[in-house]
């Protein structure tokens, strides 16, 4: 509550005005759909730098420091518009994409577990 009571704070006369209230009439036109496809691409983000320096370092590599920086961003990039898109073009509320979306994902991973593997000849 206190990162949004300082990406909204007011001047001294709007004092009395509750932070709800503020950031309801900052943002208009966002709808819970919106939330989702954000909260969906932060699940997503790329790890924090000094993780991605220790990749650098065992990896001996910038390529995989890159590739772990860039996956995890398009791929959430990926979801959210999907989602959102998905969602809007269906008509449907931020908790019905979601239970959507949990149950195309649910059933991804069951198709991918009945997926048999070829023994690798050696």
């Amino acid at each position: 509550m206190a990162t949004l009571g300082s990406i909204y704070q007011s001047s001294s006369e709007e004092k009395e005005v509750r932070l709800e209230e503020r950031i309801k009439e900052k943002e208009k036109g966002w709808i819970p759909l919106h939330a989702l496809a954000i909260i969906l691409f932060m699940a997503m983000y790329p790890p924090c730098i000094p993780t991605l320096l220790m990749v650098k370092l065992e990896a001996a590599s910038l390529k995989w420091m890159l590739f772990a920086t860039l996956y995890p961003t398009i791929l959430g990039l990926l979801i959210a518009i999907f989602v959102f898109t998905g969602g809007s073009l269906l008509g449907l509320s931020g908790l019905q994409a979601m239970v959507a979306f949990y149950i195309i994902a649910i059933v991804v991973t069951t198709i991918m577990a009945f997926i048999k593997r070829t023994p690798e000849l050696t």
